[in-house]
């Protein structure tokens, strides 16, 4: 039967009511039997003037509000993927068409260069990975996380040369190769932080941190003074 939900967002609410149906995407296209959503019967004005249709989240099933299945989730348990994986890859240009890519079941050879590290997600929620540091080296910055055998989140070099970005999730434990921050190239400057993890966020604008890992990135940043 139909449930009603109220969803919170870092901005803005929604509400509706679940439903169940087969759920279609991609290109070529993946048919997901029995997804659970949500209809969104009103929003607040922080949504009315997106683009958007809807949000689709790839978080693991501890953040669902409706206590329902994820679509990502669903789809592993039914075997629908070659493999449990998701990329994103996302282009800083505001007139670059497409401005982004979702890839499931694996990733893009064609949208990064170089090696994907992985990382082990630490808890079951968000993608959230354990935090070593921060280095700067020039236009891109990269925070470090301590690397080992696991699913995670990986990064690579984009192809496009504007410091886009390429990641991928996985939905399990698996071996994957492991290198140290300090096997990390030395950039303009490191910053060791206060905070011990990261969550990886595609949707994410805003990168939140305590006053003190503030203080001390924008120290490393020549001409940039933290403010308040």
């Amino acid at each position: 039967l139909p449930e009603p939900f109220r969803m919170a967002y870092g901005t803005g609410a929604a509400t509706g009511s679940s439903a169940v149906e087969t759920m279609t995407l991609g290109s070529p296209p993946i048919s997901i039997p029995k997804q659970p959503f949500g209809i969104v019967l009103d929003a607040s004005h922080d949504f009315r003037a997106t683009s958007c249709d809807g949000l689709v989240g790839m978080g693991l099933d501890a953040l669902s509000v409706m206590r329902k299945v994820p679509f990502f989730t669903n789809m592993v348990r039914q075997g629908l993927l070659d493999k449990n994986v998701f990329a994103w890859w996302l282009s800083n240009d505001p007139a670059r068409e497409p401005a982004g890519k979702l890839t499931l079941g694996g990733v893009d050879p064609a949208l990064y260069e170089g090696e994907l590290t992985w990382a082990p997600v630490v808890t079951k929620g968000y993608w959230t990975v354990k935090l070593d540091g921060m280095r700067h080296s020039g236009g891109n910055g990269t925070l470090v996380s301590g690397i080992g055998a696991g699913a995670g989140s990986g990064r690579g070099s984009s192809r496009d040369g504007r410091g886009s970005s390429s990641s991928a999730g996985g939905s399990n434990s698996s071996n994957s190769g492991s290198r140290s921050k300090l096997d990390l190239p030395l950039s303009r400057f490191s910053v060791p932080l206060n905070t011990s993890r990261a969550i990886l966020d595609s949707g994410t604008t805003a990168i939140i941190v305590t006053r003190r890992d503030a203080a001390a990135i924008h120290a490393g940043i020549k001409g940039i003074k933290l403010m308040g």
